[in-house]
């Protein structure tokens, strides 16, 4: 019940840009460029996954993939491959957000300020611990009731003695600062000892607060830098929530909007059959969601005439169906299994949320937000990632058809190993191992003699694996004799030696399908890797490595997104699998030019 009626706060990770005094170039091609900037912010924004490559190592490799999306977004356009309608609606929900977080500035944010007295009476709140007890009740009746006897001087011990809440409480409640939401706390941080509050309205009841005491922490002279931040932060948070309310009763007086009824029944009925098929192939799910691709679906189903039509009307504004289902894309549509039969309901309650940014957005561009350099680039870099996935969605739909067209498996019969694997941290270690198979030992035996530290291994030399999952070893594996033990192989993390334990064939057509996925991956990843190598080595593609070397990065790991004024969140920037294999060849490639 205690989460219930304190509403504590929610959290959010907020991605703010930066400049650097002199932006210099990373990478120069002949059809794009790469700035310190823009490197730092996609690095800084993207999640990473543990790795044991040094900094340096991730800041290459990562390197490398921005320039691979820059090279198949230019060939992307050179080639023509792109649905202009379809970008241009993507960019224009993106662009949406970044004009009224630019308006909720100009309007609220920059409006904020913040005197020494503000901030002296938040330092009060900081450094006192409250300890409290609550009545609440489901009637309003009965509050007013209880209200009424704590006014006439019945104590509130004695009037938790038989209730539920008394369970909870039976020590007094403590709260300290930032554990509530900005109404609650300035209510609760503004009582004195046994003081209580008015029957407060709560979704499900009614709450009164009695504050038994109040206790006065001091703050170390060490920590008051990072409290002065903490209570800046916050205090600028309540007065910009301020701003925001006063601003938005006053904006939306007047303006009316509708949605028009034929074009609401086409769109329900294909978002109906679409969440249909969900919930009828994954009966255990409780919510399905329609994502961009999901609704780019809905729109070819539905009539070229009738997608173009107006769904809804804004002042002089008329939003096409189309529009506004790439909004939905955009937005990814949810809705639970139990809400499914108010489907239009749901569905009118996004195309409300929809009208209110709207009004929003039609207000910022009258201002020319959309014109600033900093949203242009934003927009650019979005624009680059859209059309270099567009560039390799079209070369695996390539590669694929080929791959299903020449790929011939003349059995179901699949080789698998049983394949012991040792890691060494040294030469010296591997040496001595070596020693120890000369003298008889198998290679099990040997690490057992030198007990070296146990590591986590697929290759575990008990149970037999195919051989096209044993990763760099499969061509090496694939060539020796059961006993066989070939090594030391250079890893990342020291060194390995193997030792083939045994091969068997067995029939399974489930594995050779996984034969055939993993051979079409590998295919797949060749043909990537030399399509960029070639793009690269015609755009004249230079790094500078010093500069790149000498950046400083935060090795922090997650995903980092951008909450923007008025609403809307984000990724901070587009999220990249990494790609940086194709250098090997590039290299390679101008070796031979030469």
């Amino acid at each position: 019940m205690l989460k219930k009626l304190i509403n504590f706060t929610v959290v959010f990770f907020i991605a703010y840009g930066f400049t650097i005094a002199q932006d210099e170039i990373l990478v120069k091609a002949d059809d794009f460029k790469i700035t310190q900037t823009e490197f730092l912010k996609r690095f800084e924004s993207t999640p990473r996954i543990q790795s044991i490559s040094s900094i340096n190592e991730q800041k290459e490799e990562f390197l490398l993939t921005l320039v691979a999306e820059k090279l198949w977004a230019v060939q992307t356009q050179n080639q023509k491959l792109q649905n202009d309608t379809n970008l241009e609606l993507y960019l224009k929900n993106i662009e949406k957000m970044n004009v009224r977080d630019a308006y909720f500035k100009d309007e609220i944010e920059n409006k904020v300020i913040i005197t020494n007295e503000e901030i002296n009476k938040e330092f009060q709140k900081y450094n006192s611990i409250l300890y409290f007890n609550f009545l609440y009740s489901e009637s309003r009746a009965e509050i007013d009731s209880l209200h009424l006897e704590l006014i006439n001087g019945i104590t509130i011990d004695s009037l938790l003695q038989n209730r539920n809440e008394f369970e909870e409480q039976t020590t007094p409640v403590e709260v300290k600062y930032e554990q509530l939401d900005f109404d609650m706390e300035e209510v609760l941080f503004n009582l004195t000892d046994n003081e209580f509050t008015n029957p407060i309205k709560m979704n499900d009841g009614w709450v009164i607060y009695f504050l038994k005491i109040k206790k006065n922490i001091p703050i170390p002279n060490q920590q008051f830098s990072d409290v002065y931040n903490t209570v800046s932060k916050r205090l600028k948070s309540k007065k910009t929530k301020s701003l925001y309310e006063a601003f938005i009763k006053e904006f939306y007086k007047g303006k009316k909007a509708n949605a028009v009824e034929e074009q609401f029944a086409v769109l329900a009925n294909e978002i109906a059959n679409s969440l249909s098929n969900i919930f009828e192939l994954n009966t255990e799910v409780d919510e399905a969601i329609l994502y961009y691709e999901d609704m780019l679906k809905i729109d070819k189903r539905i009539n070229s005439a009738d997608v173009e039509k107006p769904l809804i009307r804004i002042q002089d504004k008329e939003i096409s169906l189309r529009h506004f289902i790439h909004y939905l894309g955009f937005k990814n549509f949810k809705i639970s299994k139990q809400n499914f039969s108010n489907l239009p309901f749901v569905l009118n309650n996004y195309i409300r949320d929809f009208i209110e940014m709207e009004f929003l957005s039609i207000a910022a561009y009258e201002k020319g937000y959309e014109k600033s350099p900093e949203i242009q680039e934003e927009l650019s870099v979005w624009r680059n990632n859209y059309l270099a996935q567009l560039y390799k969605n079209n070369v695996v739909d390539s590669v694929k058809a080929d791959f299903n067209k020449n790929y011939k498996s003349n059995s179901n019969i699949v080789t698998e190993v049983k394949v012991k694997e040792v890691s060494v941290n040294s030469l010296d270690d591997a040496r001595i191992i070596f020693d120890n198979i000369d003298s008889g030992l198998s290679l099990i035996d040997a690490a057992n003699k030198m007990n070296l530290p146990k590591k986590e291994t697929k290759l575990n030399g008990e149970d037999y694996v195919p051989i096209f999952q044993t990763g760099s070893f499969k061509e090496t594996i694939d060539q020796m004799q059961i006993g066989e033990v070939i090594g030391p192989f250079t890893k990342s993390d020291g060194y390995s030696i193997i030792q083939l334990l045994d091969r068997r064939n067995v029939i399974s057509d489930s594995l050779a399908s996984l034969v055939k996925e993993q051979s079409l991956f590998e295919t797949l990843e060749k043909v990537l890797e030399s399509k960029t190598a070639e793009l690269a080595k015609r755009n004249n593609i230079s790094i500078n490595n010093e500069l790149l070397e000498s950046l400083k990065i935060s090795d922090v790991k997650m995903i980092v997104y951008r909450k923007f004024g008025f609403g809307g969140v984000l990724n901070a920037a587009p999220f990249v699998n990494l790609f940086y294999e194709w250098k090997e060849t590039y290299d390679k490639l101008k070796d031979i030019s030469l």
